[in-house]
């Protein structure tokens, strides 16, 4: 089932995964699924949805990819040029997110 991300459910998933940064740094790569079960929870619960941790994971990594690619963007070499290796068109998503993944991250 595909679910469409709102601007207020991306928000909310930043921030609950941000606020469970700590647990995945020091939790075992398998006992991540739980985590993201619990995020899934609270996203459906702040947002009247039907999210699933999968869901919220793929979209964590596509906002991540997102804020690594406007970095790129942003960057310049020492000669004062754009890098354009790796860097794609950002999303509407990305740019919105972008500074509050900055603060968060």
């Amino acid at each position: 089932m595909s679910h469409f991300w709102t601007l207020q459910a991306c928000e909310n998933l930043i921030g609950i995964r941000a606020s469970y940064q700590n647990y995945f740094e020091y939790a075992r790569n398998s006992d991540h699924a739980g985590l993201w079960e619990r995020i899934a929870t609270n996203i459906n619960r702040i947002n009247n949805n039907q999210i699933t941790a999968r869901q919220c994971q793929n979209k964590w990594h596509s906002l991540i990819s997102g804020y690594n690619n406007i970095k790129r963007i942003l960057n310049r070499d020492s000669r004062g040029e754009r890098r354009t290796r790796n860097v794609i068109s950002p999303n509407r998503y990305d740019i919105q997110f972008y500074e509050l993944m900055r603060s968060e991250f």
